[in-house]
């Protein structure tokens, strides 16, 4: 029976609304959201500062850091893994070659 309600229901159809009448203007349903608008706006800038203020860190500063897009300047053995100089570097690359060319 529920569903036989919400079908009459239904079918009606809607007005306008409440919201909008032919006797109110536009400058006074402005004025009564503008305090509100406001405070609203007001608000959401708050808490976006607030979050803002969270997320970001006050001590960075990105002159500290180098442009990523330009190569780095620092010699290869900076990328190393530890434990590997020059030599371990040659040494594992002529045998790289080796193995290729197929003289153990």
């Amino acid at each position: 029976m529920q569903h036989a309600a919400n079908t009459s229901q239904q079918s009606v159809p809607r007005g306008p609304g409440s919201l909008y009448t032919p006797s109110q203007s536009f400058s006074e349903t402005g004025q009564a959201l503008d305090s509100s608008s406001l405070d609203r706006t007001d608000k959401q800038t708050k808490e976006h500062e607030v979050a803002k203020s969270r997320l970001s860190d006050p001590k960075f500063n990105m002159r500290d850091y180098a442009d990523p897009l330009l190569p780095r300047q620092h010699s290869p053995s900076q990328y190393y893994p530890r434990g590997v100089t020059a030599e371990t570097e040659k040494r594992l690359l002529d045998l790289i070659s080796k193995i290729q060319t197929g003289h153990p």
